[in-house]
């Protein structure tokens, strides 16, 4: 279903194609809508091209940031993801208890004006500081755990705050 993705696990390494089937895209001439239930949800980008995370609306509650997995150091990313790839998949969390719809907007760049909540804190939060921690014991590793003050920030859930994504089938 496009605008949704799945794990595919095979017996060795490898990366899975398409060919000679090639891809679809959705058409381009208005934003793609795929809904979110509450929770974690397996999300893909429905066009052909990569799309902007800025350019991905939604309503009524905004989703936290997709979450990736890096095939090389086989563990999801410690970064927000900022562009979603055609043909990849993503983790996208839901915090509300209801549905919420999230819109693709056919555009590669992000679209004029719009800028993440990093980008609106930086510049004005001189004393904004994050660390890392990291458990780890033997081949097991949890490293996508960060604290840290930003000026922005509430002591309740905010959009700074991330939830760790599901485990790995």
């Amino acid at each position: 279903e496009p605008g949704r993705a799945f794990w595919l696990i095979t017996k060795t390494p490898q990366r899975v194609d398409t060919a000679p089937v090639a891809g679809l895209s959705m058409p381009t001439y208005a934003p793609y809508r795929v809904t979110l239930e509450p929770g974690w949800n397996q999300v893909g980008n429905p066009f052909l091209f990569p799309i902007a995370w800025l350019n991905v609306g939604f309503d009524p509650v905004r989703p936290e940031p997709p979450v990736a997995w890096d095939e090389a150091l086989g563990q999801y990313q410690d970064a927000d993801v900022d562009t979603l790839l055609p043909f990849e998949g993503y983790w996208i969390r839901n915090p509300s208890s209801a549905p919420v719809d999230l819109y693709f907007i056919p555009h590669s760049e992000p679209v004029l004006g719009a800028t993440s909540i990093a980008e609106r804190a930086a510049p004005e939060d001189s004393l904004a500081w994050r660390i890392r921690i990291e458990a780890a014991r033997g081949e097991a590793r949890d490293g996508r755990n960060f604290a840290g003050v930003a000026a922005g920030a509430r002591e309740d859930r905010d959009a700074y705050d991330r939830s760790d994504p599901p485990l790995i089938p």
